[in-house]
């Protein structure tokens, strides 16, 4: 492989600079193409093959599971868009970049060039049926690597275009995500009002809202007016959420945790606390979904499985990794939460931060757990903070059957409280106004893939049976068990 690298790069050095303008240049009417024409030829399909084996190493570097942009995938897009420069039609390489556009969740530019690969379809070269040495190697270089490139790029473009209404249902996506929808200013004023360190964590008894067992989250009519941010981006997201049942109101809450050593959150159903409090009715939203305010893919990705309260256990399972900006949404009945951080243990520089962690606390879906406030402030100014603005979407207002109703100021679906001398974070909220009128709608037709695992759930296997020896069946420490591990699938019911 080394000896490989070194001669494509010999030919890459020793051909630069030439270029195929149209494919015609490359059989002309008698004899053999031109030698810049060959030397472009062998320029594009050296770089062509460098990139193919950096795409080996950003696999193994994650990609695309793990990161969408690292040094590999970089040098990879480099190299396919070097060759497209020497031979524009080289197939092989537009196809190879339209797919890292693809996974990184570029559907415009990956289309593109899809599109441009399917017109090579009718470019068959010269009309002849000459069988020498002259066809086999245009046959081998140009033909046979179109003919595979033209065929996979249809394919997508296919796949790409509305299903027909009978399929729809069963070629919709259950976990999409949305790279980059939430307007810049919104998300600048969100990420604000809700940093480490401000008042809206300190005000509502965020920090210990778990252990003392008092959830809370807000409501907002989404006919109505939006009257702050967080308003504001529900209206604005809300076509990406919409999935052809009437959404009549949104609830909210936020989540804050600190990147890299947070150990999860635990798996959970969203649902309306409390109406099942009070007629034991579980009643989900028709949508969740999660908007990403702050955080990378070291801030550890959600995990949707594909598991309601009354169905077997989840053969698969989708991974979306948190991208400043983002918006995924999901059905509202299925089990999720967070996976753990990818670094379980503090850096070097911080011995002590992970130990100053308190338990993580199990809740049912808003429950935090929060190192020191200097913490995390300092941690949100090296980009690891995990800020996450949750967005539960329902088909009915069921405040009224709420056990909860009017018993607290800060309570399940309770109203955003004016701002006062005591409670100042609604201030942060404020709506601005010129910048409300002006902003454009979400996009709907921008998607980035979400990763899809085919095994959600795996066996431990009992300990051997050894004479005289007790072994112990695996037990989870209570601060971190969040049902990752179970012991059946009724456990996340029970705790329900």
């Amino acid at each position: 492989a080394v000896d490989s690298v070194a001669l494509f790069r010999e030919v890459v050095a020793g051909s630069v600079g030439r270029c195929i303008r149209s494919d015609k240049e490359l059989w002309p009417q008698t004899g053999l193409p031109s030698e810049p024409t060959r030397l472009a030829l062998l320029h594009s399909a050296a770089q062509n093959r460098l990139g193919e084996l950096s795409v080996d190493d950003a696999l193994e570097a994650g990609f695309p599971t793990t990161t969408i942009d690292c040094a590999p995938v970089r040098a990879a897009v480099g190299h396919f868009e070097a060759a497209l420069v020497a031979w524009p039609g080289n197939a092989s390489a537009a196809y190879s970049l339209g797919q890292i556009f693809r996974d990184r969740g570029e559907g415009d530019r990956a289309l593109a060039l899809f599109a441009q690969i399917e017109t090579l379809a009718a470019s068959g070269g010269p009309s002849n049926d000459e069988q020498d040495s002259l066809h086999r190697w245009r046959e081998c270089w140009i033909f046979e690597p179109r003919r595979s490139a033209v065929a996979v790029a249809i394919l997508h473009l296919a796949a790409a275009a509305a299903p027909p209404p009978a399929l729809a249902a069963t070629c919709a996506r259950p976990v999409r995500m949305f790279p980059s929808c939430v307007p810049e200013y919104l998300g600048k004023q969100l990420t604000r009002a809700f940093a480490p360190g401000a008042a809206y964590w300190r005000e509502t008894g965020y920090h210990n809202a778990s252990a003392e067992k008092n959830y809370f989250t807000f409501f907002f009519d989404v006919e109505s007016q939006p009257t702050n941010a967080v308003e504001a981006l529900i209206s604005h997201l809300r076509p990406l959420a919409e999935t052809g049942k009437k959404l009549v109101c949104a609830e909210w809450w936020v989540h804050t945790r600190l990147a890299g050593v947070h150990p999860g959150h635990e798996l959970h159903y969203d649902c309306e606390e409390g109406v099942m409090e009070a007629s034991g009715e579980v009643l989900h939203p028709l949508v969740s979904s999660v908007v990403y305010l702050a955080g990378d893919e070291s801030a550890g990705p959600t995990i949707v499985l594909d598991q309601r309260l009354d169905s077997k256990p989840a053969r698969r399972c989708w991974l979306a990794h948190p991208r400043s900006r983002a918006f995924m949404t999901f059905p509202g009945e299925l089990l999720h939460g967070v996976l753990p951080a990818a670094r379980a243990t503090p850096p070097p520089s911080q011995p002590q931060r992970l130990q100053a962690a308190e338990p993580a606390e199990r809740t049912l879906k808003r429950g935090a757990d929060l190192p020191a406030e200097a913490a995390f402030e300092k941690s949100f100014e090296k980009g690891q903070h995990r800020l996450t603005l949750m967005i539960a979407w329902y088909g009915v207002d069921a405040r009224e059957k709420s056990s909860k109703r009017g018993r607290h100021s800060l309570r399940p679906q309770g109203a955003v409280p004016r701002a006062s001398r005591r409670v100042t974070w609604p201030r942060e909220l404020e709506l601005d106004q010129v910048a409300l009128r002006t902003q454009a709608p979400a996009d709907p037709g921008r998607e980035m893939d979400v990763v899809e695992v085919g095994s959600a759930w795996e066996p431990v296997p009992e300990p051997a049976v050894v004479p005289r020896v007790q072994v112990k069946l695996l037990q989870v420490p209570a601060h971190l068990d969040l049902f990752f591990f179970q012991k059946s699938h009724a456990d996340v019911r029970e705790r329900l």
